[in-house]
């Protein structure tokens, strides 16, 4: 039988040792030392993916549990600006009454933000959350260019009707007394029953005449039966005329706005005693001016 032999010469020894060991023995020696160095690779590469797994596993549940925490913050902002959207939905509807416009339903309004969860199963509450917030903050966005939209047309609606305002005559033309008002009288010249055109108002003479409306001035000079007078266009079919006066203060094509001085009454062309005569015209058809004085508004010094 073949052995493999060892000499051994310890130190400070007069004598050598001679091993003698079998082929097979050593052959055997070597399998089960490969068989544990083999072994306690594997279970040392193991013991090593357990703890990397352990450690990424930890920071994945700190990731997540951060995650989690910025998702409720995010869900709290969100409840926020839908407690603000509430409000400016509020203020859409006051608005639109305020402009005279039709008031959105909540038909509409569910229409502009509809939406449902998915029916199919989440792998996690996580994604569950964050597809239920995904869906709120595009519920948001487009509630919030639905109203962006309904603003405009508010905004679009007021900026309009304001301009019609302001071209309204809606103040009184100066201080004075009522002497005469809208309708058929009898002429004090003629003594024959006419229409009587507008009103008289009676004051001193150089009382400041006051347009009542923003508008253009379409006439200024003398006109039969009525004296100095002055004639604005306001538009939307509006027109007032100022007759008597005893001097006018404005040119034709003048811009005017409501309040401005522009003219003094007097007593120019037929009349009893100095006063204002003051007409209100809508598309070309004398009307009551008292219709068109708002009570206690007045631009008077």
């Amino acid at each position: 039988m073949k052995k493999f032999n060892i000499v051994l010469m310890p130190q400070n020894v007069n004598r050598i040792l001679n091993l003698h060991i079998p082929y097979f023995v050593l052959y055997i020696g070597i399998v089960f030392l490969s068989l544990f160095i083999a072994a306690f690779i594997f279970l040392a590469r193991s013991y090593y993916i357990k703890v990397v797994d352990q450690i990424a596993l930890s920071n994945l549940k700190e990731e997540n549990r951060m995650l989690e925490e910025k998702l409720s913050a995010f869900d709290r902002e969100i409840e926020r600006l839908k407690g603000a959207m509430e409000y400016l939905v509020d203020t859409d509807t006051k608005l639109r009454i305020l402009a005279d416009l039709t008031g959105v339903s909540e038909d509409v309004r569910k229409l502009g933000i509809g939406g449902t969860l998915p029916t199919e199963k989440m792998d996690s509450k996580l994604e569950e959350k964050i597809e239920s917030i995904s869906m709120r903050v595009d519920e948001l966005l487009r509630q919030t260019e639905f109203q962006k939209e309904s603003f405009s047309e508010i905004y679009s609606t007021l900026k309009s009707k304001k301009h019609l305002r302001d071209h309204t005559p809606s103040i009184r033309p100066c201080s004075g007394f009522f002497v005469s008002g809208f309708g058929y009288r009898r002429d004090p010249f003629t003594g024959q029953r006419k229409l009587h055109e507008g009103i008289d108002l009676a004051g001193s003479v150089g009382t400041p005449i006051y347009v009542t409306a923003d508008g253009v001035v379409k006439y200024t000079g003398y006109k039969k039966g009525y004296g100095l007078t002055i004639i604005v266009d306001h538009g939307y079919g509006y027109s007032t005329k100022y007759g008597h006066l005893s001097r006018i203060k404005v040119r034709l094509g003048q811009r005017v706005m409501r309040g401005q001085i522009i003219g003094a009454l007097g007593k120019s062309g037929r009349c009893t005693g100095p006063h204002l005569h003051y007409e209100v015209r809508v598309s070309n058809k004398a009307t009551n001016p008292l219709n068109y004085i708002i009570p206690n508004v007045t631009y008077f010094d």
